[in-house]
């Protein structure tokens, strides 16, 4: 329950966020091996744009997600 009211909070603050500041576009990065993080970023509608290689401090693959409003 409690992360399903996350989920709707944060999916209005994005929209809030963006109309408020007049962005365009919202993007952030997320660990390849962080598999709620990306599947909860794409639950957001947020897609993935880029795959960095070796992006993290030990060498890890990182995705870059976007959202375009």
């Amino acid at each position: 329950r409690k992360t399903l009211k996350f989920h709707r909070v944060a999916l209005r603050f994005f929209e809030f966020y963006a109309k408020e500041k007049h962005t365009k576009r919202i993007q952030f990065t997320v660990c390849s091996h962080n598999v709620q993080a990306y599947k909860w970023a794409e639950r957001c509608y947020f897609k993935r744009e880029a795959e960095m290689l070796h992006y993290g401090l030990q060498g890890e693959n990182y995705y870059l997600y976007a959202r375009i409003f």
